[in-house]
This record gives structure tokens, sequence and C-alpha cells, in this order.
């Protein structure tokens, strides 16, 4: 009797030990397949932000995360970003992208105390900005991609101009007085274009109202226009591009998708592979559990040209002008 008690009792604290391994088995594998919660934030909604947005999203489900994702546009206020921010926060979001500048710096902001992880993109100045104060070593819970326009790609754009127009001397840029983000740009382009012997006539905007006058004062000292990476700009690059087109202006970018919108040429970066790569670091991140200020700071790895035919034509250039050599087109 003793011994089928003693038999009894042994085969249960056996089923119980299984039992708590095969629970503890279970959560881990829960965990494995956790569905992630991630805050997207955007300053503004215009064809290069979305661009990375999307980029972002398909690299995610390619890389098999199951996220809700939680999209806010602040509608380019950035009291608006600030609360989008704090509400991501409160929501207990395992991860924040944010796209652009402004968006980015209230997500840090939001995230000194609950140290959740933000991602970044399209930001052209990362250290100009704050937002991180080494690229190679990230010391807080930021990182990400950025689009800035590197020196070799800018040489790139001025070469690509005196093929247009040889005789060219003055560029013009219209910019954002109240975006850092589109002073430190300005201010690399003037470096390289003083070594191709090319003047800048820059002229700031602080409203969308402010274009139409800005453009016509532009147009009067230079032959080209310049399409920095400027939020307010890029959202109504359509306007920018047909005003410019009006007055015969070339205009030429480093962001593909200025052409999209009607503007000439472009050589430099791809907004929607920005986000691909930035999903790629959201894997290691949420995944691999890898510390974020061990994610260096990344620029775009992939560059393309892109030409608009009906601007080309619109302004009297040739659609197999040698500029254009090797250019995806568009019309």
């Amino acid at each position: 009797m003793k011994k089928s008690l003693k038999l009894i009792v042994t085969t249960i604290l056996i089923a119980i030990i299984l039992n708590g391994c095969s629970s503890t088995e279970g959560k881990i594998n829960s965990n494995e397949n956790k569905k992630f919660k991630i805050g997207i934030a955007q300053i503004i909604d215009h064809p290069a932000l979305n661009s990375a947005r999307d980029g972002f999203v398909e690299r995610l489900n390619e890389l098999d995360i199951e996220a809700d994702i939680n999209l806010q546009d602040a509608q380019g206020d950035v009291a608006n970003s600030q609360m989008i921010a704090e509400k991501f926060v409160s929501d207990k979001s395992d991860l924040i992208l944010s796209i652009a500048t402004p968006t980015s710096q209230a997500a840090q902001n939001a995230t000194k105390k609950s140290m959740t992880p933000v991602i970044f993109t399209a930001v052209s100045d990362p250290v100009f900005s704050g937002l991180v104060k080494n690229i190679e070593a990230p010391e807080s819970n930021i990182t990400g991609v950025t689009d800035e326009v590197s020196s070799e790609n800018l040489k790139h754009i001025f070469q690509t101009l005196k093929i247009l127009k040889p005789e060219i001397d003055t560029a013009g840029i219209l910019f954002n007085t109240g975006e850092s983000n589109s002073q430190s740009q300005i201010e690399r382009i003037e470096e390289i274009a003083f070594e191709e012997d090319i003047k800048i006539e820059k002229v700031g905007i602080a409203a969308i109202s402010d274009i139409n006058q800005a453009l016509e004062s532009v147009s009067r000292k230079s032959q080209a226009l310049i399409l920095i990476n400027d939020n307010m700009v890029a959202s109504s690059m359509e306007l920018v591009a047909s005003l410019a087109k009006e007055k015969n202006m070339i205009t030429i970018s480093g962001d593909s998708s200025h052409v999209d919108s009607g503007a000439l040429v472009s050589i430099g970066i791809s907004y929607h592979e920005l986000g691909r790569q930035a999903a790629d670091m959201a894997a290691k991140i949420l995944k691999e559990k890898t510390p974020i200020n061990k994610i260096p700071v990344e620029s775009s790895n992939v560059f393309i040209k892109k030409v608009n035919i009906t601007t080309a034509k619109a302004i009297g250039l040739n659609e197999n002008h040698p500029a254009f050599k090797d250019a995806d087109t568009v019309e």
C-alpha cells in the first residue's frame, strides 16, 4: 500500500514538472511570436515621406514581423508632433518610427523617461538636429536612416546642371526658414557650389503662400532651382515644379519623388529604400533584442537617376539629352 501511494505521488510530481516545463515553453514561444505595437508619426503628407512609410511597412511584412501599426500625420504642426509622440508612449508602443526631423525631435522629447526605441528616417542631419551626438554610436534610445545628400551626390547634381546648361552661373534654393534641417543642407550645398564656381541664390519662406513670390525672386537671378529635402517645399512640389516650368527653369533634386511631382531630374536617394532600411533596424531591436545604441545611423544604400519627360519637353530639352543617360523616366 505504501509503495502504491509512493508511486502515485511520484507520478503526480512528474506530471506537475512536465506541465510546468510545457507552460514555460509555451510562454517562450508566445514571446517569439509577439505582435508588436508600433507608432508611426510623419510631419506631413507628401510623396517622399509616404514612400518611406510604405517601404517600412512593406519590409516589416517581408520580415514576418506582426505589428499593430498606429499611423499619425502631424499635418505640418510641430505641436501635433509632440502630442502624437506622447500618445505613443502612453500607449506603451514597442517602437516608434518618426518620419522627418520635427517628428523625430518630438519623439526624442517624449521618450526621455520611457526610453521607448525610436527609429527616424527622412532626417538630413541627425547631429545638427540634436537627435544623436555620434552617428556611429548613438548614446540613447534613437537611431535611424538619414536622407542626407552626400558631397559626392551633390557634385553629380552640379555636374548634371552644367551638362544641361553649360553657361549656368547661379542656382536658386527655396527653403523653410523654420526648419533647421534645411539650413544645414544649404551650407553644404554652398560649399560644393563654390568648388563648382556656381553662386547660390537662396530665398526663405515661412508659409506655402510665400512660394509664388519667392520663386519669382529666385528666377530673376538663377537659371536653375536646386530642390532640397525641405518638408514645406516638398509638400508643395507640384506647385513649385509648375511655377519653375513656366519660367523655363531647370529643377534638380537629390530626391526621386520630386520628379514624380513634376521636377525635371533627380540624382540621389530612394525614400522607399530608406523606409526598408529603417525596418531592418526595427527587426534588430524587436526580434534580435539588439540594444539600440549598438545600431549606427545609416545613410541611403540605393541611388537612382530619374527624369520627367513631360517637364523636359516643356522647357525645350530632348529626352535623349546626354544628361539623362541611364535614367529612369516618368511622364
